[in-house]
Order: C-alpha cells, then structure tokens, then sequence
C-alpha cells in the first residue's frame, strides 16, 4: 500500500526524469518541513554533515538509496549534490517510520 502511493505521489510531482529526488523534495513529498526533514536524517545517523553539506554514508551509496552529482553552484565552485532515489527514499520513510503516514 505504501509503495503504490509512494508512487502516486512521488513518481510524478518530485521525481525528476533521472528518477532522483533532492531532499528538499523528499521532505515535500513526506509532508514535512525541510529543515525538520533533515534533523530526522542526521538525528537517526541516516545522513551526516561534513562542511555544511548534507551527506550520505558510502554503504547506502553503494545500497543505490543515494546518489552523489557533480556540479557548480551560482558562483562557480564545484559542488557535489546529495540526493536520493526512489528505493532511498523508500528506505528513509521506513527508517523515520514516516511510511505510516501513508497507510489506512
């Protein structure tokens, strides 16, 4: 049940066509502010800070629940742009425990 409305709500709002999600979006689409989003993430050792920046541990890279992109930001320097695929966020609304949200 939760994965057909993870998919309902998800696949076609937040999901850009490389079928990654930014965390902004992710908390969106779980109905949560941003910031409280993110605090959950760190709070529960789901992601970590590492110079400011939101990042996520190697072994849920390699799991494939995120994805690390290269790019620049408005200034120019190079930045690396944490976000989530579908089976990461799966995967996070279960660990928040944010998946009974969804159900009857």
């Amino acid at each position: 049940r939760y994965i057909e409305l993870y998919e309902n709500i998800i696949g076609e709002k937040f999901v850009k066509a490389d079928g990654l999600i930014g965390v902004r979006e992710a908390a969106k689409s779980l109905g949560l502010n941003q910031n409280a989003f993110v605090n959950m993430l760190i709070g529960a050792g789901l992601m970590f800070r590492e110079n400011g920046h939101l990042q996520a541990y190697a072994g849920d890279i390699d799991a494939g629940r995120f994805v690390v992109q290269a790019g620049t930001d408005s200034t120019g320097k190079a930045r690396a742009s944490t976000k989530l695929t579908a089976k990461g966020l799966r995967w996070v609304a279960s660990k928040l425990r944010l998946d009974q949200l969804f159900q009857d």
